[in-house]
């Protein structure tokens, strides 16, 4: 059981003993045919306030509180460490999720015919073999597959010098 520290230091008995006078003694002496009990002189020595602090039941609700004070915060961490769990769980969960489907942000939109495709520069020895794809939805079939087709595009031959090569460089550009 919990017991808060009842004694003094040397120099405050030596105080109180100076304040009494031998008259003191003499008298409870022999009023009481003897010296004093034990209990009865400690109790005169110690002020009333060190009487309040070992009263049994303080230091039974001091414990009391200390216990429901340490229940709580151990509640709370529980409660916390709950949270950031299910936190983790989630997150992970939501992330395992996006790689098993990872274009699902993307949206598609079905169109008749599309725009024309502005101005294609085929560097090197590429070459344009249909532009038929660039109108519509579907790539039709190629006639002659690696030999240009007929398409409803405008195909023009540029020659130009290349700006790192002293070469003479010829592309297709269509429009």
């Amino acid at each position: 059981m919990l017991r808060k520290e009842t004694s003094r230091s040397y120099h405050e008995f030596n105080d109180e003993e100076e304040l009494q006078t031998p008259d003191f003694y003499q008298d409870n002496d022999s009023a009481n045919g003897g010296p004093e009990e034990p209990e009865e002189s400690i109790a005169s020595v110690l002020p009333e306030e060190d009487m309040v602090n070992t009263n049994p039941f303080t230091l039974f609700n001091k414990a009391c509180l200390k216990n429901v004070f340490t229940v709580l915060l151990l509640f709370i961490y529980l409660v916390l460490t709950a949270v950031a769990v299910f936190l983790a769980y989630q997150t992970i969960t939501d992330f395992m999720e996006k790689l098993s489907h990872p274009v699902m942000s993307v949206t598609y939109k079905e169109v008749d015919a599309f725009s024309p495709p502005g101005i294609a520069l085929y560097p090197g020895s590429a070459q344009l073999l249909s532009c038929k794809h660039h109108y519509h939805a579907h790539i039709p079939p190629l006639v002659t597959p690696g030999k240009p087709q007929p398409g409803d595009c405008v195909m023009e031959e540029v020659t130009y010098t290349g700006p790192y090569t002293n070469h003479t460089v010829v592309r297709i550009i269509l429009l």
